[in-house]
């Protein structure tokens, strides 16, 4: 399996969704994104990292994912549960 910590910001999870969900991409994929309580519109400490509300959003990332197929997660505490639920 792979599993993904992802952030708010640029927008590299939404295209691990999109080879998910072309067969690129055949692990299963758990994901977890952080970030979904930070304010939209301001620019993070690293360079590209920026929550305008839609793109690049929490939200965006976990439904693209969610969509695709991935197992998202709201706490990456839970990624071991889905670990092993995959085994």
């Amino acid at each position: 399996a792979i599993v993904l910590f992802g952030e708010i910001g640029t927008s590299q999870e939404e295209r691990l969704a999109a080879l998910v969900k072309d067969g690129t991409i055949t692990k299963p994929v758990i994901a977890y994104i952080a970030g979904a309580a930070a304010p939209t519109g301001i620019r993070y400490s690293h360079a590209g990292a920026k929550s305008d509300g839609v793109e690049g959003s929490a939200q965006s990332k976990k439904l693209a994912l969610a969509e695709s197929g991935v197992h998202v997660v709201d706490r990456y505490v839970d990624i071991p549960k889905v670990l092993d639920s995959l085994q």
